[in-house]
């Protein structure tokens, strides 16, 4: 390797991260407008009012209701503790849908508020179950929705908080984890960079 040709690649190696910084700049503006695109393609069509199941007026029996919820509840209270929690969180869902589809309809405002305390005891529950899983979306999604009704709630909010602290510690790893990566490869250019400028003045 000759001098101009050792200098050509020293000056390109210094100016390397720069322009891998554009290029991947130039790769994102040439790709977002095409995942945006595919985005409104393949996005699901807007729910109208035709679409929405009505009632025709039926009563709900929300008693009937009440006591099957209140039986899965414990059904999956019994699959929690012998461990299996993906057991339990399939029943939990089992007994919220049914419970969130008698709350949609015109109920008294006793059956409601028994019907939304049953609710917020089996979301804590399906959080419960899902962070023993390490499910940490679900268990917030649970936690938020029992939050909804019962602001205060402390086992949720408690959850919440474990999950928000998980996935902080996360981020801080895959910081350091690309800190690291962004050392290494600064540590190869100068050795590279080193290499020519020793070949230049030998």
């Amino acid at each position: 390797m000759n001098a101009s040709e050792g200098l050509r690649r020293l000056h390109q190696l210094i100016n390397k991260d720069e322009d891998l910084k554009r290029s991947i700049e130039k790769a994102r503006s040439q790709e977002l407008p095409k995942a945006q695109q595919n985005n409104k393609e393949n996005a699901p069509p807007k729910k109208t009012v035709s679409d929405v199941p009505q009632t025709n007026g039926a009563k709900v029996d929300t008693e009937a209701v009440y006591n099957e919820c209140e039986e899965l509840k414990k059904k999956g209270n019994e699959s929690f503790k012998e461990k299996n929690y993906a057991a339990a969180i399939k029943t939990f869902y089992e007994a919220q849908a049914k419970i969130e589809e008698s709350l949609k309809q015109s109920i008294s405002s006793e059956s409601r508020s028994n019907l939304e305390k049953l609710y917020v005891q089996i979301l804590s529950n399906t959080a419960m179950c899902c962070f023993n899983l390490n499910e940490i979306e679900k268990t917030i999604e649970n936690c938020e929705k029992a939050l909804i009704l019962v602001p205060t709630h402390q086992k949720c909010l408690y959850r919440k908080a474990l999950c928000k602290q998980k996935i902080g510690n996360n981020s801080n790893s895959d910081t350091k984890l690309s800190e690291l990566d962004r050392k290494k490869k600064q540590l190869e250019l100068y050795q590279e960079a080193r290499q020519i400028l020793e070949q230049v003045l030998a």
